[in-house]
């Protein structure tokens, strides 16, 4: 959109988010005044006027006070926050820490302040939530529950035992609790974060029909969201691993994936549009900062 607008030399434009996003939108009309001068420069009358038009306003579906208690709730620390409107994709909080000053950039960087905004071991200049790609942890149980459902491999009755560790071409795989669960269906499983249980449903379902749910749920790709630098996360399979290092899966990389460990990567935004599809009942929308209208 940048190359229909006739930019100057010191104009302002929106470099990053939302204000990038909807540059052209929010730039306005140039004014300007031609007038007539004497051989001297000095103005001897107005011949035309032209005022200046802002541009409208962008109403955002950020939550204020749900946006300032994110920022509170991270301050201090590195991380992000993503909350969606799960009835519609609305992005009502997102919030990535340490942060900065945009406005900095207009200002200028002394040499010393740019160096330490660069070197910063938090990475402020990363929006985490749309940039950072991180191992999601048990919260990928979640989407491994829906993928051995979707493909037939297990009911919400389906029930396995914890001893607190597996053994698979002698090579143990661990629970989180030494002591194991016991038996276990789906739902104490969630609710106990069993690793077990869900070592066990990956061998049933196999990495490549995972892969192919966790594509459906928007894993391994961008949202679509349309912030510049979105990242896609990772989630590998049999033929991205063969593509990648040229070797072959091994099973006991299918365990770990399914806790959400190995070579699987999400962003923040990424787990939170599956979520927000698990408490819509299914529904998969793209993330979006702009209001839905109330008579759709």
């Amino acid at each position: 959109q940048f190359s229909s607008i006739n930019f100057r030399s010191g104009d302002i434009v929106g470099k990053t988010g939302m204000e990038r996003m909807f540059e052209l939108e929010l730039r306005g009309k140039e004014g300007f005044r031609e007038m007539e001068v004497n051989a001297v420069g000095r103005h001897i009358r107005e011949l035309k006027r032209q005022p200046a038009r802002p541009g409208p306003d962008l109403r955002l579906t950020i939550d204020v006070e749900l946006q300032a208690e994110a920022e509170r709730a991270l301050m201090g620390l590195s991380g992000s926050t993503v909350c969606l409107d799960p009835n519609n994709g609305e992005v009502l909080a997102m919030v990535s820490q340490p942060s900065y000053d945009p406005n900095q950039f207009i200002r200028g960087f002394s040499n010393d302040e740019w160096k330490r905004l660069v070197t910063d071991p938090k990475r402020p200049l990363i929006n985490k939530a749309i940039q950072g790609q991180y191992p999601p942890g048990s919260t990928f149980k979640m989407t491994v529950a829906l993928a051995a459902l979707r493909e037939g491999k297990i009911s919400p009755y389906t029930r396995h035992y914890c001893s607190g560790s597996v053994t698979r071409e002698n090579h143990t795989f661990y629970c989180w609790k030494s002591g194991g669960h016991g038996q276990l269906d789906l739902v104490s499983a969630l609710e106990q974060s069993c690793d077990v249980f869900f070592y066990k449903v990956s061998e049933a379902l196999g990495i490549d029909a995972l892969a192919r749910q966790a594509k459906n749920l928007g894993f391994g790709e961008t949202t679509g969201i349309g912030l510049e630098g979105e990242k896609p996360g990772l989630m590998p399979s049999r033929a991205w691993k063969k593509a990648t290092y040229g070797h072959s899966w091994y099973p006991g990389e299918t365990l770990i994936t399914a806790i959400g460990q190995g070579a699987v990567l999400t962003t923040p935004l990424q787990l939170a549009s599956m979520i927000a599809a698990i408490a819509n009942g299914g529904q998969i929308y793209r993330p979006t900062f702009i209001p839905t209208p109330k008579d759709q």
